[in-house]
């Protein structure tokens, strides 16, 4: 089992719950499962990010190069390099799809944790290399609107 740990910047207590809960659900086909750590832990892999608060905007302007965000915005913005977009309210098929983007770009450029040192590959390529396009092919996972419902309550 691969544990990714996952942090927030700037998002509510409702959001923050909720997207644990829905954290708690996933576990990709290939073993990778996600925890959501404290609030701006320095040991996360993927930070989830509100960009309309201060500490997000500012977080988003200076992004670490071990770090996967995930802008999670009601509207699609535009994002720069290793950033996905996740619109809010989060969805469990939206959600699943981002973090297998994710975890497959970290595959290919084989992204340790974050305190090792950059393999070569990745630290001869320019960040704009990094930036992947989420068109990967999954299998559709259909709307669970009941459970969703429950989650949000």
């Amino acid at each position: 089992m691969k544990r990714l740990k996952v942090s927030t910047v700037g998002l509510s207590v409702s959001d923050r719950l909720l997207l644990s809960a829905f954290l708690d659900l996933v576990a990709l086909t290939d073993g990778h499962v996600f925890a959501l750590v404290s609030e701006d832990s320095e040991e996360a892999a993927i930070v989830f990010v509100n960009p309309n608060s201060a500490e997000g905007a500012q977080t988003l302007a200076r992004p670490q190069p071990m770090i996967c965000y995930v802008v999670y915005a009601p509207a699609p913005l535009a994002v720069g390099a290793n950033t996905w977009t996740l619109l809010a309210p989060v969805r469990l098929g939206a959600l699943r799809d981002v973090l297998i983007a994710i975890v497959d770009q970290r595959r290919q450029f084989q992204l340790p944790a974050r305190n090792d040192a950059l393999p070569m590959s990745v630290a001869a390529a320019p960040m704009s290399t990094l930036k992947t396009v989420a068109t990967v092919e999954v299998p559709l996972v259909a709307a669970h609107r009941k459970l969703e419902f429950l989650l949000r309550l």
